[in-house]
């Protein structure tokens, strides 16, 4: 009987995304004047029939290097984000949970060297942070509680 019950959940939830009774997502695309591909990312619809990103967002310079890379869940950044300076060197990485920082964050110059390492909690900077100067020789520590300096 357990096994019945399984297969007509599976079934109906197959149904249902296959006939479109489940959250319709648009697939969008943004072309720089010149043709090149911008921005490239999903919407779905709110209750107010609002779109909102959902879903692999990224982004491109107009020279056709990509710029950023996220993931969108309802218009709020989710998870692994990362930012590339239009040479292809890395800029940032860092992670977002419900649209605000979290969890570790490094960040780069455009030249490679580090810029700083640290980590978010809920939004705020939280711990031990390293900042660096451009030639890669460290510059700081400084220790952070919620936001505020605390060593």
């Amino acid at each position: 009987m357990r096994f019945i019950t399984i297969l007509c959940v599976v079934s109906f939830m197959t149904l249902m995304v296959t006939s479109g009774c489940g959250p319709r997502r648009e697939f969008k695309q943004i072309r720089y004047p010149n043709g090149q591909l911008s921005e490239q990312y999903y919407v779905v619809k709110d209750k107010q029939g609002n779109s909102l990103r959902d879903g692999k967002y990224l982004m491109w310079y107009e020279n056709g290097q990509k710029k950023a890379e996220t993931t969108f869940k309802a218009e709020k950044p989710e998870g692994l984000y990362t930012a590339w300076y239009d040479n292809g060197r890395k800029m940032e990485e860092g992670t977002y949970k419900d649209g605000v920082p979290e969890g570790p964050v490094t960040m780069w110059y455009e030249n490679g060297q580090k810029k700083l390492e640290g980590t978010f909690k809920g939004g705020k900077e939280d711990g031990h942070f390293t900042y660096y100067q451009e030639d890669g020789q460290k510059k700081m520590d400084l220790m952070y509680k919620d936001g505020q300096i605390v060593k």
